[in-house]
């Protein structure tokens, strides 16, 4: 796990984040023909907000020494416009998911911000792990690092944990190893704590979630 420092309304949004939120379980509907797979809440898009500026994690900052390609910056913001390349952009998140979770065997990182080491594609490794790799193999995939962030939160055992947070013209969605479905971030059962700027992944800010007209 990371270790932390820190413990819209129009009617014409909502029709369009109704819309949006039905797309997105129409397609997970299609990835698999498995009747039994748990998708997402039929529930208006939701994006997170960024507030005051945070201090930026250690293993952040040491992710970036190693992995200097992986911090830049790439243009452009990943904007798809078809509803084809709407349906494509998700099944990716899905697929990128789901791989990583089933390729990696958890294995927590030892006590101490000298041990939180990011690392993209080890054989074990923790929630930093997964995160890592997950934004790699979607930035091999042609997404934009500026929708691609890491974020800190609390998990529901109230531990610190670190996911990557997806932004996209449907809202924002989560990709977690403690679980296989991606969910909106209004769905994902965790406290947020702060999140990477998309101009600048060594700025970080404090996170809420809201949804449109909250």
């Amino acid at each position: 796990m990371f270790k932390s420092a820190f413990r819209l309304g129009a009617k014409s949004h909502l029709i369009l984040a109704t819309l949006a939120c039905n797309s997105f379980l129409a397609l997970m509907g299609d990835v698999s023909t498995a009747s039994t797979r748990p998708r997402p809440m039929a529930t208006p898009a939701t994006s997170v907000l960024l507030g005051d500026p945070i201090l930026t994690p250690l293993g952040l900052t040491r992710f970036c020494f190693a992995y200097r390609d992986q911090c830049r910056i790439s243009n452009p913001i990943f904007r798809p416009k078809r509803p084809a390349a709407v349906e494509v952009s998700l099944k990716d998140l899905d697929e990128v998911n789901r791989r990583v979770n089933r390729g990696m065997r958890p294995q927590p990182d030892a006590p101490g911000l000298l041990n939180d080491i990011w690392t993209i594609a080890p054989a074990a490794g923790d929630c930093d792990d997964y995160a890592a790799t997950k934004r790699a193999q979607l930035l091999k995939r042609g997404w934009s690092s500026r929708v691609l962030l890491f974020a800190q939160v609390v998990a529901p055992s109230g531990e610190d944990h670190l996911v990557l947070v997806v932004r996209t013209r449907l809202g924002d969605f989560v990709l977690d190893n403690l679980t296989s479905t991606v969910l909106p971030v209004a769905q994902a059962n965790l406290r947020w704590v702060g999140m990477q700027t998309a101009s600048n992944p060594h700025i970080w800010r404090r996170a809420t979630v809201r949804g449109f007209g909250a």
